[in-house]
């Protein structure tokens, strides 16, 4: 008795909804199947839209920061001391030079150049006072403003007798800008806002100090 083979017919699996291509096409089905570029997500890769969150946000419990993370802390830490005596002492000085500014109309913009006429003013009267008069009157200072006074100072060589037009070619060594009303001019109005900073004795000293011609440019 003869024996009926069977045979198996191997039918195409039925196209998957999603995936482009014709059930008929092995290779286009297979160019459907292969995985995303690295890097990408199958729904990116897809067209699709991806429902994971933000790239920013780190994925897989990961506690490493994203770049732009590390770089906003770092202007944070720039803009911020931490140190509030500082930022206190930092104000008195800005302040100081504002009122300089505003004396003479000048925009914030020429903060170089109010620094200048109260740098070359404080050095003048340091160089004029002795030893012991310039500590007097530089202890009243505000603390950043005392630095601008002592620096580049040479005790051993003081007082520097100056007389009013000694004294204002010395502030013009330091002042190379022009200005209204030239340089006493100049001399007269930093010495009114420095008065403000100063207790009313210490100025009457500092006059008391001072010779004839250089006292009557003191307020």
């Amino acid at each position: 008795m003869s024996r009926t083979r069977r045979h198996t017919v191997h039918r195409a699996p039925a196209s998957v909804p999603g995936l482009h291509g014709s059930p008929g096409n092995p290779s286009r089905r297979a160019g459907a199947l292969r995985s995303p570029p690295a890097g990408t997500t199958h729904n990116q890769h897809s067209g699709g839209s991806d429902h994971r969150g933000p790239a920013s946000i780190p994925l897989g419990g990961s506690t490493s920061p994203m770049p732009c993370c590390r770089g906003q802390r770092k202007d944070t830490n720039m803009v911020e001391t931490g140190f509030s005596s500082f930022d206190t002492m930092v104000d008195k000085a800005n302040r100081l030079l504002k009122e300089i500014e505003q004396v003479f109309g000048w925009p914030k913009e020429r903060r170089n150049q109010s620094y200048a006429a109260l740098r070359g003013v404080l050095h003048a009267l340091r160089d004029r006072l002795s030893v012991d008069e310039t500590a007097q009157f530089g202890a009243q200072l505000p603390t950043l403003i005392r630095g601008i006074y002592y620096d580049g100072w040479k005790p051993a060589g003081t007082p520097v007798k100056m007389h009013r037009e000694e004294f204002f070619a010395r502030v013009r060594t330091e002042f190379p800008y022009a200005v209204e009303g030239g340089t006493e001019e100049l001399v007269h109005k930093v010495l009114d806002v420095l008065k403000d900073h100063v207790s009313e004795g210490e100025w009457g000293d500092l006059k008391a100090r001072m010779p004839k011609s250089l006292a009557a440019v003191l307020p």
